[in-house]
């Protein structure tokens, strides 16, 4: 995580041949609302708004070889 003019970016890869979920935590961000660039299994680019709960969890589904960036 990075902080940039106060607002939060997260990065996250998947540099292996399997799909990964996870979870992340991000108490900095919980409660609040991001954007959420990701991949799809084509490896296409997509973006959709979603809240982070308030411990500030969030789950992710990152493809096979693909990345995601949070932006606050």
């Amino acid at each position: 995580m990075v902080a940039v003019s106060d607002k939060w970016l997260v990065g996250g890869i998947n540099g292996t041949k399997k799909p990964v979920v996870t979870t992340v935590v991000m108490k900095e961000l919980a409660g609040k609302t991001v954007t959420l660039l990701y991949e799809n299994k084509e490896h296409q680019t997509l973006s959709k708004t979603e809240k982070i709960d308030n411990e500030g969890k969030m789950k992710l589904a990152i493809p096979a070889m693909g990345g995601m960036i949070i932006a606050e």
